[in-house]
């Protein structure tokens, strides 16, 4: 009797243990951390995300652009200029002595108060005598007729390009007190060498 009593008990005991195998398991919480850490060991590290939209840029590379050009003369300053250093050569030719230059470098038109290189020569010299050998030339005087007024009235006015030419004017040092002491030179462009031709018309 005592042998079956002691049986029974184990026996309970046995189910007792077994019954408590069969409820929901208690999730083991040091597991869960594991797998969560193992899964989140494939994320892309932070250093490789993309720059925040915020990020401050870096200079600028350097600019590209060609230099702004210097403005160029404009033609009307350009044509004085020119004009100005033709009547120079011609007045320096005189100066010289090389009226045949000098001659050379009137408009045909304008010739025609002289007749020939003698009398031009004749006349010339004459007048170089008294002027010597300072003067200056201005183009585009004030206080003078405009080119289109000298022109009036002239003989070779159909020879010239009034709307390109240029007015210049020859003051001779030595004759400053003397009315007779300033030119007046119409400087009219023509295609070919030299590019000038020149009329007096004072």
């Amino acid at each position: 009797m005592q042998r079956s009593v002691l049986a029974l008990g184990t026996a309970l005991l046995l189910m007792s243990a077994c019954g408590g195998g069969t409820g929901s398991p208690i999730p083991d919480p040091i597991a869960t951390t594991t797998a969560t850490a193992a899964s989140s060991s494939n994320a892309t590290p932070a250093s490789t995300q993309t720059a925040s939209p915020f990020t401050t840029p870096g200079p600028l590379p350097p600019s590209s652009a060609p230099p702004t050009p210097a403005p160029s003369p404009t033609p009307f300053a350009t044509r004085a200029i020119s004009a100005v250093a033709f009547v120079d050569s011609y007045e320096d030719a005189l100066i010289a002595g090389d009226f045949p230059k000098a001659w050379s470098m009137l408009g045909a038109a304008g010739r025609s108060g002289w007749g020939s290189l003698e009398g031009f020569e004749y006349e010339r010299k004459a007048f170089m005598a008294s002027a010597g050998k300072a003067y200056t030339a201005v183009a585009n005087p004030s206080g003078t007729l405009s080119l289109a007024e000298w022109l009036t009235g002239d003989p070779f006015a159909a020879s010239i390009d009034a709307a390109h030419a240029v007015l210049v004017q020859v003051n001779w040092t030595a004759l400053s007190h003397n009315n007779a002491g300033w030119e007046m030179w119409i400087v009219n462009p023509i295609p070919g060498p030299g590019g000038w031709e020149l009329y007096q018309v004072r």
